[in-house]
């Protein structure tokens, strides 16, 4: 499983890119403008729900055109 993660503070988190290549091939090439809801949206509607502690991990999902792989191909992930 690939799972980048980043530390979500209070910066803004909008218009950053999100890059994912396989093998050195581009599967996506898009932004954070491009999510259906921004990361600080998802972390206070999750909050609304549950308590958050420090360490605490929330996954979300990615832009469009992100493709599926087999856990045995390299992933990297640029900024």
């Amino acid at each position: 499983m690939f799972c980048p993660a980043t530390l979500v503070d209070d910066r803004d988190y909008r218009g950053e890119a999100i890059r994912t290549a396989v093998k050195g091939e581009v599967r996506q090439d898009s932004s954070t403008n491009e999510m259906e809801w921004g990361m600080h949206y998802v972390v206070a509607d999750i909050a609304r729900t549950i308590t958050l502690f420090p360490g605490d991990v929330l996954l979300s999902g990615t832009p469009a055109n992100s493709a599926t792989s087999s856990p045995s191909r390299s992933k990297v992930l640029a900024r």
